[in-house]
Protein backbone atom coordinates (compact mmCIF):
# COMPACT_ATOMS: atom_id res chain seq x y z
CA UNK A 1 0.00 0.00 0.00
CA UNK A 2 2.91 2.24 1.25
CA UNK A 3 4.36 1.83 -2.29
CA UNK A 4 1.24 2.86 -4.43
CA UNK A 5 1.06 5.86 -2.21
CA UNK A 6 4.42 6.80 -2.87
CA UNK A 7 4.00 6.41 -6.51
CA UNK A 8 0.63 8.67 -6.58
CA UNK A 9 2.30 11.56 -4.68
CA UNK A 10 5.15 11.35 -6.94
CA UNK A 11 2.15 12.16 -9.82
CA UNK A 12 0.95 14.84 -7.88
CA UNK A 13 4.81 16.29 -7.39
CA UNK A 14 5.15 16.34 -10.90
CA UNK A 15 2.02 17.95 -11.89
CA UNK A 16 2.33 20.97 -9.18
CA UNK A 17 5.92 21.85 -10.42
CA UNK A 18 4.68 21.93 -13.90
CA UNK A 19 2.26 24.88 -13.22
CA UNK A 20 -1.03 23.99 -13.92
CA UNK A 21 -1.76 28.42 -13.17
CA UNK A 22 -0.80 28.82 -16.59
CA UNK A 23 -4.40 27.90 -17.79
CA UNK A 24 -6.29 30.54 -15.95
CA UNK A 25 -8.54 32.88 -17.52
CA UNK A 26 -11.32 34.69 -17.04
CA UNK A 27 -13.77 32.01 -17.82
CA UNK A 28 -12.61 29.83 -15.00
CA UNK A 29 -13.77 29.37 -11.36
CA UNK A 30 -12.57 31.96 -8.50
CA UNK A 31 -9.35 31.71 -8.02
CA UNK A 32 -9.94 30.28 -4.57
CA UNK A 33 -13.00 28.15 -5.59
CA UNK A 34 -10.55 26.33 -8.66
CA UNK A 35 -7.07 26.41 -5.65
CA UNK A 36 -9.79 24.31 -3.69
CA UNK A 37 -10.87 21.85 -6.50
CA UNK A 38 -7.02 21.66 -7.39
CA UNK A 39 -6.40 20.33 -3.55
CA UNK A 40 -9.43 17.85 -3.70
CA UNK A 41 -8.32 16.26 -6.80
CA UNK A 42 -4.66 15.74 -6.01
CA UNK A 43 -3.68 15.03 -2.36
CA UNK A 44 -7.51 14.78 -0.40
CA UNK A 45 -7.89 12.15 -3.36
CA UNK A 46 -5.20 10.07 -2.12
CA UNK A 47 -6.37 10.96 1.37
CA UNK A 48 -9.73 9.63 0.59
CA UNK A 49 -8.52 6.18 -1.10
CA UNK A 50 -6.75 5.62 1.49
CA UNK A 51 -9.66 5.96 4.49
CA UNK A 52 -11.63 3.41 2.47
CA UNK A 53 -8.74 0.41 2.16
CA UNK A 54 -8.80 1.50 6.28
CA UNK A 55 -12.41 0.89 6.30
CA UNK A 56 -11.76 -2.26 4.59
CA UNK A 57 -9.00 -3.32 7.32
CA UNK A 58 -6.89 -3.84 4.27
CA UNK A 59 -3.96 -1.41 6.14
CA UNK A 60 -3.15 -1.56 9.98
CA UNK A 61 -3.17 1.55 11.63
CA UNK A 62 0.93 2.03 11.84
CA UNK A 63 0.62 1.80 7.87
CA UNK A 64 -2.69 4.30 7.70
CA UNK A 65 -0.15 6.84 10.25
CA UNK A 66 2.79 6.07 7.69
CA UNK A 67 0.96 6.57 4.60
CA UNK A 68 -0.49 9.90 5.96
CA UNK A 69 2.85 11.36 6.86
CA UNK A 70 3.97 10.57 3.36
CA UNK A 71 1.41 12.76 2.11
CA UNK A 72 1.54 15.61 4.18
CA UNK A 73 5.68 15.56 4.00
CA UNK A 74 4.72 15.75 -0.04
CA UNK A 75 2.14 18.25 0.46
CA UNK A 76 4.49 20.87 2.96
CA UNK A 77 7.19 20.26 0.23
CA UNK A 78 5.41 21.38 -2.86
CA UNK A 79 3.54 23.97 -1.12
CA UNK A 80 6.69 25.34 0.05
CA UNK A 81 8.37 25.11 -3.45
CA UNK A 82 5.69 26.83 -4.68
CA UNK A 83 5.49 29.93 -2.58
CA UNK A 84 9.45 30.41 -3.30
CA UNK A 85 8.60 30.22 -7.34
CA UNK A 86 5.70 32.48 -7.08
CA UNK A 87 7.96 34.92 -4.84
CA UNK A 88 10.95 34.88 -6.52
CA UNK A 89 9.02 35.07 -9.82
CA UNK A 90 10.09 32.02 -12.00
CA UNK A 91 6.44 30.96 -11.93
CA UNK A 92 4.39 32.40 -14.73
CA UNK A 93 0.74 33.91 -13.86
CA UNK A 94 -1.43 36.10 -15.84
CA UNK A 95 -1.11 39.00 -13.81
CA UNK A 96 -3.84 41.51 -15.70
CA UNK A 97 -6.00 38.78 -14.60
CA UNK A 98 -8.32 40.02 -12.04
CA UNK A 99 -10.06 37.22 -9.71
CA UNK A 100 -13.85 37.60 -9.36
CA UNK A 101 -14.67 38.13 -5.75
CA UNK A 102 -10.92 38.44 -4.90
CA UNK A 103 -9.68 41.65 -3.37
CA UNK A 104 -5.79 41.12 -4.38
CA UNK A 105 -4.28 40.09 -8.00
CA UNK A 106 -4.32 36.82 -9.07
CA UNK A 107 -0.32 36.25 -7.77
CA UNK A 108 -1.01 37.39 -4.71
CA UNK A 109 -4.72 34.99 -3.89
CA UNK A 110 -2.36 32.14 -5.00
CA UNK A 111 0.57 33.15 -2.87
CA UNK A 112 -1.89 33.35 0.17
CA UNK A 113 -3.56 29.96 -1.08
CA UNK A 114 -0.41 28.24 -0.89
CA UNK A 115 0.51 30.16 2.81
CA UNK A 116 -2.78 28.43 4.18
CA UNK A 117 -1.98 24.81 2.68
CA UNK A 118 1.02 25.21 4.87
CA UNK A 119 -0.07 26.30 8.13
CA UNK A 120 -2.98 23.31 7.54
CA UNK A 121 -0.23 20.88 6.89
CA UNK A 122 2.23 21.61 9.38
CA UNK A 123 -0.97 21.74 11.94
CA UNK A 124 -2.15 17.83 10.76
CA UNK A 125 2.56 16.80 10.86
CA UNK A 126 2.46 18.03 14.85
CA UNK A 127 -0.73 15.89 15.23
CA UNK A 128 1.00 12.89 13.62
CA UNK A 129 4.22 13.11 14.84
CA UNK A 130 3.19 13.73 18.26
CA UNK A 131 -0.59 12.04 19.22
CA UNK A 132 -0.73 9.65 15.78
CA UNK A 133 -3.80 7.91 17.44
CA UNK A 134 -5.99 11.10 16.61
CA UNK A 135 -6.35 9.77 13.04
CA UNK A 136 -6.91 6.37 13.96
CA UNK A 137 -9.82 7.17 16.75
CA UNK A 138 -13.44 6.73 15.53
CA UNK A 139 -16.91 5.94 16.96
CA UNK A 140 -17.05 9.08 19.30
CA UNK A 141 -19.27 9.62 22.78
CA UNK A 142 -21.48 12.89 22.40
CA UNK A 143 -21.26 15.28 25.24
CA UNK A 144 -24.48 16.35 26.14
CA UNK A 145 -25.36 19.27 28.28
CA UNK A 146 -25.30 21.27 24.72
CA UNK A 147 -21.44 21.93 25.03
CA UNK A 148 -20.62 24.30 22.98
CA UNK A 149 -16.35 25.46 23.03
CA UNK A 150 -15.67 28.97 22.42
CA UNK A 151 -14.46 28.37 19.17
CA UNK A 152 -15.99 25.91 16.36
CA UNK A 153 -12.17 24.61 15.67
CA UNK A 154 -11.01 24.11 19.60
CA UNK A 155 -9.42 20.40 20.26
CA UNK A 156 -9.45 18.79 23.74
CA UNK A 157 -6.32 16.87 24.22
CA UNK A 158 -5.83 14.64 27.49
CA UNK A 159 -3.13 11.56 27.57
CA UNK A 160 -4.90 9.45 24.18
CA UNK A 161 -8.30 11.12 25.01
CA UNK A 162 -9.86 14.06 22.68
CA UNK A 163 -12.26 16.01 22.57
CA UNK A 164 -13.62 17.76 19.14
CA UNK A 165 -16.41 18.81 16.85
CA UNK A 166 -17.68 15.80 15.35
CA UNK A 167 -21.22 16.95 13.61
CA UNK A 168 -22.55 21.31 13.49
CA UNK A 169 -22.76 21.91 17.47
CA UNK A 170 -22.33 18.50 18.61
CA UNK A 171 -18.85 17.64 20.51
CA UNK A 172 -17.47 13.80 20.96
CA UNK A 173 -15.22 12.14 22.52
CA UNK A 174 -12.58 10.09 21.43
CA UNK A 175 -10.68 7.69 22.48
CA UNK A 176 -8.86 4.41 22.27
CA UNK A 177 -10.55 1.47 23.32
CA UNK A 178 -8.87 0.74 26.02
CA UNK A 179 -9.22 3.88 27.72
CA UNK A 180 -10.41 3.22 31.50
CA UNK A 181 -13.60 5.24 32.16
CA UNK A 182 -12.04 7.66 34.75
CA UNK A 183 -9.63 8.85 32.65
CA UNK A 184 -12.13 10.21 30.18
CA UNK A 185 -14.35 11.49 33.21
CA UNK A 186 -11.02 13.63 34.31
CA UNK A 187 -11.18 15.44 30.72
CA UNK A 188 -15.12 15.86 30.95
CA UNK A 189 -14.28 17.31 34.65
CA UNK A 190 -11.34 19.84 33.45
CA UNK A 191 -13.33 21.24 31.33
CA UNK A 192 -16.65 21.38 33.16
CA UNK A 193 -13.88 23.28 35.76
CA UNK A 194 -13.21 25.82 33.79
CA UNK A 195 -16.97 26.10 32.07
CA UNK A 196 -18.42 26.30 35.77
CA UNK A 197 -21.15 24.30 34.33
CA UNK A 198 -21.77 20.38 34.47
CA UNK A 199 -21.05 17.70 31.74
CA UNK A 200 -21.92 14.08 30.71
CA UNK A 201 -21.44 11.76 28.15
CA UNK A 202 -24.83 10.99 26.59
CA UNK A 203 -26.55 7.84 27.05
CA UNK A 204 -28.47 5.62 24.18
CA UNK A 205 -31.60 6.92 25.94
CA UNK A 206 -32.95 10.54 24.44
CA UNK A 207 -35.68 10.93 27.26
CA UNK A 208 -33.17 10.58 29.72
CA UNK A 209 -30.49 13.07 28.25
CA UNK A 210 -33.03 15.26 27.80
CA UNK A 211 -33.96 15.30 31.68
CA UNK A 212 -30.11 15.68 32.42
CA UNK A 213 -29.99 18.55 29.82
CA UNK A 214 -33.04 20.47 31.35
CA UNK A 215 -31.50 19.72 34.89
CA UNK A 216 -28.23 20.57 34.41
CA UNK A 217 -29.07 23.56 31.80
CA UNK A 218 -30.65 25.45 34.79
CA UNK A 219 -27.64 25.34 36.86
CA UNK A 220 -25.06 28.51 37.00
CA UNK A 221 -22.36 29.00 39.07
CA UNK A 222 -23.53 33.15 39.08
CA UNK A 223 -26.30 31.76 41.04
CA UNK A 224 -24.38 31.81 44.62
CA UNK A 225 -24.00 35.85 43.74
CA UNK A 226 -27.85 36.05 42.95
CA UNK A 227 -29.14 34.68 46.40
CA UNK A 228 -26.97 37.15 47.88
CA UNK A 229 -29.66 39.19 47.36
CA UNK A 230 -31.83 40.28 50.55
CA UNK A 231 -35.20 40.24 49.13
CA UNK A 232 -34.43 37.06 46.32
CA UNK A 233 -37.32 34.83 48.03
CA UNK A 234 -40.08 37.70 48.23
CA UNK A 235 -39.57 39.47 44.88
CA UNK A 236 -39.89 39.07 41.30
CA UNK A 237 -36.06 39.16 40.83
CA UNK A 238 -34.28 36.66 38.49
CA UNK A 239 -30.37 36.56 37.50
CA UNK A 240 -29.08 38.21 34.66
CA UNK A 241 -25.55 36.93 34.59
CA UNK A 242 -23.55 34.11 33.50
CA UNK A 243 -20.37 32.98 33.35
CA UNK A 244 -18.54 33.55 29.76
CA UNK A 245 -17.47 30.52 28.16
CA UNK A 246 -13.19 30.55 28.68
CA UNK A 247 -10.77 30.98 26.34
CA UNK A 248 -8.47 28.66 26.56
CA UNK A 249 -4.61 28.47 25.66
CA UNK A 250 -3.31 26.87 22.55
CA UNK A 251 -0.48 26.24 19.75
CA UNK A 252 -0.01 28.97 17.85
CA UNK A 253 -2.21 29.62 15.07
CA UNK A 254 -3.17 25.74 16.09
CA UNK A 255 -6.69 25.31 17.95
CA UNK A 256 -5.17 22.53 20.49
CA UNK A 257 -5.87 22.46 23.96
CA UNK A 258 -3.03 20.08 25.37
CA UNK A 259 -3.85 19.08 29.13
CA UNK A 260 -0.90 16.89 30.81
CA UNK A 261 -2.38 14.99 33.59
CA UNK A 262 -4.03 15.58 36.40
CA UNK A 263 -1.99 14.81 39.92
CA UNK A 264 -4.92 14.71 41.49
CA UNK A 265 -8.20 13.56 39.72
CA UNK A 266 -10.09 12.63 42.50
CA UNK A 267 -10.69 16.37 43.05
CA UNK A 268 -11.95 17.27 39.61
CA UNK A 269 -14.16 14.36 40.29
CA UNK A 270 -16.08 15.81 43.37
CA UNK A 271 -16.13 19.46 42.14
CA UNK A 272 -17.76 18.52 38.85
CA UNK A 273 -20.11 16.57 40.69
CA UNK A 274 -20.57 19.74 42.82
CA UNK A 275 -21.28 21.22 39.81
CA UNK A 276 -24.44 18.50 38.96
CA UNK A 277 -26.63 19.81 41.99
CA UNK A 278 -28.73 22.90 41.80
CA UNK A 279 -29.37 23.17 45.17
CA UNK A 280 -27.12 24.68 48.05
CA UNK A 281 -27.41 21.74 50.41
CA UNK A 282 -26.31 18.98 48.23
CA UNK A 283 -23.97 20.72 46.80
CA UNK A 284 -22.33 22.00 50.10
CA UNK A 285 -21.49 18.22 50.68
CA UNK A 286 -19.60 17.92 47.42
CA UNK A 287 -17.88 21.33 48.08
CA UNK A 288 -16.54 20.03 51.36
CA UNK A 289 -15.24 16.61 50.30
CA UNK A 290 -12.99 18.64 48.09
CA UNK A 291 -11.83 20.19 51.00
CA UNK A 292 -11.44 16.94 52.89
CA UNK A 293 -8.89 15.52 50.46
CA UNK A 294 -7.14 18.44 50.55
CA UNK A 295 -6.81 18.59 53.95
CA UNK A 296 -6.16 14.94 54.02
CA UNK A 297 -3.40 14.49 51.29
CA UNK A 298 -2.28 18.14 51.63
CA UNK A 299 -2.67 20.35 54.67
CA UNK A 300 -1.49 17.71 57.24
CA UNK A 301 1.34 16.20 55.39
CA UNK A 302 3.14 20.27 54.78
CA UNK A 303 1.06 21.56 58.56
CA UNK A 304 1.53 18.87 60.45
CA UNK A 305 -0.60 19.53 63.22
CA UNK A 306 -0.35 18.01 66.69
CA UNK A 307 -4.00 17.59 66.62
CA UNK A 308 -5.96 17.72 63.03
CA UNK A 309 -8.73 20.05 63.52
CA UNK A 310 -10.96 20.95 60.18
CA UNK A 311 -11.87 24.44 61.54
CA UNK A 312 -8.16 25.39 61.43
CA UNK A 313 -7.67 23.72 58.03
CA UNK A 314 -10.63 25.49 56.43
CA UNK A 315 -9.37 29.13 58.16
CA UNK A 316 -5.86 28.02 56.80
CA UNK A 317 -7.41 27.38 53.26
CA UNK A 318 -9.60 30.41 53.05
CA UNK A 319 -6.44 33.00 54.27
CA UNK A 320 -4.46 31.53 50.77
CA UNK A 321 -7.43 31.41 48.63
CA UNK A 322 -7.95 35.02 49.79
CA UNK A 323 -4.39 35.74 48.37
CA UNK A 324 -4.31 33.48 45.31
CA UNK A 325 -4.36 34.75 41.81
CA UNK A 326 -7.22 32.36 40.16
CA UNK A 327 -7.68 30.90 37.06
CA UNK A 328 -10.15 33.87 35.10
CA UNK A 329 -13.37 32.88 35.16
CA UNK A 330 -15.54 35.85 33.12
CA UNK A 331 -18.83 36.45 34.21
CA UNK A 332 -21.04 38.87 31.98
CA UNK A 333 -24.21 40.81 33.17
CA UNK A 334 -26.13 42.43 30.65
CA UNK A 335 -27.58 45.97 31.90
CA UNK A 336 -29.16 49.02 30.03
CA UNK A 337 -26.62 51.85 28.75
CA UNK A 338 -28.83 55.26 28.36
CA UNK A 339 -28.24 56.95 24.91
CA UNK A 340 -28.31 60.42 23.73
CA UNK A 341 -31.75 60.72 24.00
CA UNK A 342 -33.92 60.53 27.56
CA UNK A 343 -35.63 57.19 27.75
CA UNK A 344 -33.71 55.97 24.48
CA UNK A 345 -31.61 52.87 26.13
CA UNK A 346 -29.12 50.39 24.51
CA UNK A 347 -27.89 46.76 26.27
CA UNK A 348 -24.27 46.49 26.71
CA UNK A 349 -22.46 43.68 28.53
CA UNK A 350 -20.12 43.96 31.00
CA UNK A 351 -17.77 41.55 31.86
CA UNK A 352 -15.98 40.96 35.28
CA UNK A 353 -13.94 38.25 37.42
CA UNK A 354 -16.26 35.65 39.22
CA UNK A 355 -13.74 34.77 41.38
CA UNK A 356 -13.05 38.58 42.42
CA UNK A 357 -16.21 38.81 42.93
CA UNK A 358 -16.91 35.80 45.17
CA UNK A 359 -13.92 37.01 47.04
CA UNK A 360 -15.46 40.39 47.77
CA UNK A 361 -18.86 38.48 48.77
CA UNK A 362 -17.08 36.33 50.68
CA UNK A 363 -15.96 39.28 53.17
CA UNK A 364 -19.39 40.77 53.72
CA UNK A 365 -20.77 37.32 54.73
CA UNK A 366 -17.94 37.20 57.03
CA UNK A 367 -18.84 41.01 58.54
CA UNK A 368 -22.38 39.49 58.81
CA UNK A 369 -21.32 36.38 60.60
CA UNK A 370 -19.52 38.26 62.92
CA UNK A 371 -22.59 40.98 63.82
CA UNK A 372 -25.07 37.61 64.08
CA UNK A 373 -26.42 37.30 67.26
CA UNK A 374 -25.55 32.97 67.47
CA UNK A 375 -22.79 32.97 64.95
CA UNK A 376 -20.64 36.03 66.16
CA UNK A 377 -19.21 33.60 69.21
CA UNK A 378 -17.75 31.45 66.25
CA UNK A 379 -15.08 31.23 64.55
CA UNK A 380 -14.72 31.05 60.62
CA UNK A 381 -13.81 27.37 60.56
CA UNK A 382 -17.03 26.44 63.34
CA UNK A 383 -19.15 28.06 61.19
CA UNK A 384 -18.00 25.89 57.91
CA UNK A 385 -17.57 22.81 60.04
CA UNK A 386 -20.49 23.05 62.11
CA UNK A 387 -23.19 24.57 60.95
CA UNK A 388 -22.58 23.81 57.15
CA UNK A 389 -20.62 20.28 56.66
CA UNK A 390 -22.18 18.64 60.10
CA UNK A 391 -25.51 20.12 59.62
CA UNK A 392 -26.31 19.50 55.84
CA UNK A 393 -24.88 15.94 55.92
CA UNK A 394 -26.08 14.41 59.51
CA UNK A 395 -29.66 13.72 60.59
CA UNK A 396 -30.53 12.05 63.83
CA UNK A 397 -33.53 12.27 65.91
CA UNK A 398 -32.79 16.10 67.14
CA UNK A 399 -33.79 19.49 65.27
CA UNK A 400 -29.84 19.60 64.27
CA UNK A 401 -30.33 18.55 60.82
CA UNK A 402 -30.90 21.05 58.39
CA UNK A 403 -33.63 22.04 56.49
CA UNK A 404 -35.23 24.05 53.38
CA UNK A 405 -35.75 27.41 54.85
CA UNK A 406 -35.41 29.39 52.19
CA UNK A 407 -34.98 32.57 54.10
CA UNK A 408 -32.84 30.92 56.65
CA UNK A 409 -30.88 28.48 55.89
CA UNK A 410 -31.05 27.73 52.18
CA UNK A 411 -29.30 30.89 52.25
CA UNK A 412 -26.73 30.44 54.92
CA UNK A 413 -25.67 27.31 53.27
CA UNK A 414 -25.38 29.29 49.94
CA UNK A 415 -22.65 31.54 52.27
CA UNK A 416 -21.00 28.52 52.99
CA UNK A 417 -20.86 27.31 49.67
CA UNK A 418 -19.35 30.84 49.00
CA UNK A 419 -16.45 30.15 51.12
CA UNK A 420 -16.00 25.97 50.31
CA UNK A 421 -15.95 27.59 46.67
CA UNK A 422 -12.83 29.32 46.56
CA UNK A 423 -11.47 26.65 49.17
CA UNK A 424 -11.84 24.23 46.57
CA UNK A 425 -10.93 26.07 43.73
CA UNK A 426 -7.93 27.24 45.35
CA UNK A 427 -6.79 23.54 46.45
CA UNK A 428 -7.34 22.12 43.08
CA UNK A 429 -5.45 24.66 41.82
CA UNK A 430 -2.37 24.18 43.75
CA UNK A 431 -2.56 20.70 43.84
CA UNK A 432 -3.40 20.16 40.26
CA UNK A 433 -0.09 22.69 38.42
CA UNK A 434 -1.31 20.87 34.97
CA UNK A 435 -4.86 22.57 34.89
CA UNK A 436 -3.75 25.91 36.41
CA UNK A 437 -3.98 29.40 33.97
CA UNK A 438 -4.96 27.46 31.25
CA UNK A 439 -6.87 29.63 30.01
CA UNK A 440 -6.01 33.15 28.45
CA UNK A 441 -6.96 36.31 30.98
CA UNK A 442 -7.13 39.04 28.43
CA UNK A 443 -10.13 40.93 28.59
CA UNK A 444 -10.64 41.90 25.17
CA UNK A 445 -10.98 37.97 23.75
CA UNK A 446 -14.16 38.07 25.90
CA UNK A 447 -15.75 41.07 24.81
CA UNK A 448 -16.62 40.04 21.70
CA UNK A 449 -18.81 37.26 23.23
CA UNK A 450 -21.98 37.34 25.41
CA UNK A 451 -22.06 33.62 26.49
Amino acid sequence: MLKRIEERIIVVENTIENNPFECLDENNYTLSVYLGDYSIRSYRQIIVDLNKHRSNDSITDNEYILCLKKIYNSKLKVSRRACISIKSGSVKINDSLKPRFEQNDARSTILQFFEGVIEDTKKNLYMLNKYPTFFTLSNPEIIGSDFESRYDSDIYLYKSIVIDRVAPHTFGLLSPEDTKVNEKRALLNIIAYYFGKPLYISTDNPYFNNKLDVLYENFDLTDMLTLRHKEYVNKELHSTSYLCRPVFKNRKYFPLIEIEELSHPQMLDSYHDSLKQFEPLPRCVFLYRVFEYAAAVHYQPKIRPPKYNPRDAIEYYYNKAMNHQFSTLYMVRPYRARKVNPGDYKIKNEHSNFLIALKKESKKIIKEWSNHKYLKNKSLGAIIYETGRNRVAHGGKSNFAITYDYEGNYSHINNVNIILELIARYTIEIMNPSIYKLTDTRKNLYKGFIG
